[in-house]
């Protein structure tokens, strides 16, 4: 948390991909390191969620196949892949 709290800025968007969660696993850091409950605070009102246009799909792409994760999401539109494009399905599997 030391750490984290150095390399991030103090003013300016904290920007995260499904950002409650990972906000969820500083708060659980915090209680294990109260000293770091106020600096806490401070982060979560400046986050920003990049998951807000893809949830319920108002942005979509269809090689996401049907998915919001960040690794169904960023293949489509970059050239960053995980590996993903040989273990997706090609189409959606039958009801």
């Amino acid at each position: 948390m030391a750490r984290l709290m150095e390399v991030l800025l103090k003013t300016g968007s904290v920007v995260a991909y499904n950002a409650p969660f990972e906000l969820s696993r500083l708060e659980e850091c915090s209680e294990a390191l109260p000293e770091f409950k106020s600096w806490l605070r401070g982060v979560e009102k400046r986050g920003v969620d990049l998951l807000l246009p893809f949830r319920g799909f108002r942005y979509y792409h269809p090689a996401q196949h049907g998915s919001a994760s960040m690794k169904a999401v960023l293949p489509p539109r970059s050239r960053l892949t995980w590996g993903l494009r040989q273990r997706l399905p090609t189409s959606p599997s039958p009801g």
